[in-house]
């Protein structure tokens, strides 16, 4: 199914629950306290399953929205200025790859997709051009293997980075809420659970661009793996 597929899952809607942890860790503390329910009767209760069906339909919905943010925090890492890394790691001017595997690289998408990359002298009196050629080429192979397992193993991790970091936007001030509401309604466990997930946050927050990066060079490093190889 489109929507229940393993990237989906994986990249997507776990992101979003990650996100809705410091909200969940608020609600629970709230209301169990006044829940009369044994463990058996609330599995069996209409609250309990009314509350799954929205709870899966909420982190559906928090799942776009970390989307999202995850793509915000993409276009300004990488759109808006050199692209993709399945873009600039080609660049002769980028010293990551060996220029061994750029040319034969341009051979490829040459014989394969008519696409004429600019050489090395090219590339530096016009590199929005080069940029150009390179961005049709990602975009091409990307679409040619994304079902290849690798490619599409190297893509769900990066689309979980991204997605987790784009989440942060809410989880952070989600869990900085719950330790201000633990601490007026004097629930120390919330307010050590929130403490402890805002933590965890502000620690990814730290090195959230690192990991995106890191990720989205794996992924394009996969493809042109699995391209040229």
């Amino acid at each position: 199914m489109k929507y229940l597929n393993k990237y989906v899952i994986l990249a997507r809607y776990i992101p979003g629950l990650i996100t809705l942890v410091p909200i969940s860790l608020i609600y629970f503390f709230l209301t169990k306290q006044d829940s009369d329910y044994s463990l058996s009767e609330y599995l069996k209760s209409f609250t309990f399953i009314v509350g799954l069906s929205g709870s899966f339909i909420f982190t559906f919905f928090m799942s776009m929205v970390v989307r999202e943010l995850g793509y915000y925090l993409e276009k300004r890492y990488f759109k808006y200025k050199m692209g993709f890394p399945s873009t600039y790691l080609m660049l002769y001017s980028d010293t990551k790859l060996p220029e061994q595997m750029k040319n034969l690289y341009g051979r490829k998408i040459y014989s394969d997709f008519s696409l004429t990359r600019l050489n090395e002298i090219g590339e530096r009196s016009n590199q929005p051009e080069a940029l150009r050629i390179l961005n049709q080429a990602s975009r091409v192979l990307s679409t040619r293997y994304q079902q290849n397992e690798q490619v599409k193993d190297a893509n769900i991790a990066y689309g979980f980075c991204r997605n987790v970091s784009g989440g942060l936007f809410i989880s952070i001030p989600s869990a900085i809420a719950g330790v201000c509401v633990g601490l007026f309604v004097h629930l120390q466990p919330l307010v050590f659970w929130s403490a402890l997930c805002a933590g965890i946050y502000l620690l990814v927050a730290i090195f959230h661009k690192s990991w995106i990066t890191n990720n989205s060079e794996k992924y394009a490093e996969k493809l042109f793996s699995v391209y040229l190889g």
